[in-house]
């Protein structure tokens, strides 16, 4: 196929041999070809030069695909492109990656947050509560000098419980392609807080470490999620969970009040 014009017409070109194509979601969310700047990678030495062919293909297209249109793009019309998705040696980072690449546009830029590039930053109603507001702040936005410091002291993230609104680090969103099931697991953490009272972590308020209060916010997330069957974020949670203090939250010792209080959010 010399040449392309628009998504059906990627898409028709099979319509004789059809092949089951995937979901994004269908795929892994950990990165199988590594970026790193310093050391080199495999995305740099392997993954890209494979399908940098195919970046004149998509430049003449009247209209840059979006994200679900490309991939399924891809799966048509590449059959090298098809049999690596099949194989599972495709994570989604590596093909939001490739997107970026082929297409000009940043690699953290997911349909579902509608994240962009822009002077201002950029922000999103919470799918897991409407009344949260999610900022991701960047380099080039004014806020980002300022809260910058507050990133280095607390992480990713961090909420203003009393307007609930929670901003995060745009450089790590960017630098560890996070998913937006990463993000979701974020927002659960810090609703969380807000739902059990936890005033020490709230910045604006006390900005204080309490080991038990996250201990509970992780809890409270990781179930949160399950009940929005966002399950692929619950895991995320729950291994975060495990990885920071070497046990199961299942083992969480009293948490009869964290399960009233979370029966009484849901409901």
């Amino acid at each position: 196929m010399a040449t392309i014009t628009n998504f059906n017409t990627w898409v028709s070109e099979n319509i004789e041999h059809p092949r089951p194509l995937k979901q994004l979601g269908d795929l892994g969310i950990n990165r199988k070809f590594g970026r790193n700047p310093h050391t080199g990678d495999k995305y740099e030495t392997e993954l890209f030069p494979m399908f940098r062919r195919l970046k004149t293909r998509i430049a003449a297209l009247p209209k840059k695909p979006t994200l679900e249109e490309w991939f399924a793009m891809m799966q048509n019309s590449d059959n090298q492109f098809y049999s690596m998705v099949q194989a599972d040696t495709l994570a989604q980072p590596d093909v939001r990656e490739l997107w970026r690449d082929l297409t000009g546009q940043r690699a953290s830029k997911m349909k579902r947050y509608n994240l962009s590039e822009s002077a201002e930053p950029t922000a999103w109603k919470s799918k897991l509560d409407p009344d949260w507001t999610v900022i991701a702040l960047w380099p080039e936005d004014s806020l980002y000098k300022d809260f910058a410091k507050i990133f280095n002291y607390l992480g990713i993230a961090f909420a203003n419980l009393s307007s609930k609104t929670i901003y995060i680090d745009g450089v790590i969103i960017e630098s560890q392609n996070l998913t937006s099931d990463h993000l979701l697991a974020i927002e659960a953490h810090e609703i969380a807080h807000f739902e059990l009272g936890h005033s020490a972590a709230n910045y604006y308020q006390a900005n204080q470490y309490d080991e038990r209060q996250e201990m509970e916010a992780d809890w409270f997330g990781i179930r949160l999620l399950k009940l929005k069957n966002e399950i692929d974020a619950s895991d995320l949670l729950e291994d975060r969970y495990e990885l920071y203090y070497g046990e199961a939250s299942s083992t969480l010792k009293k948490t009869d009040d964290l399960e009233t209080i979370l029966n009484n959010y849901v409901n």
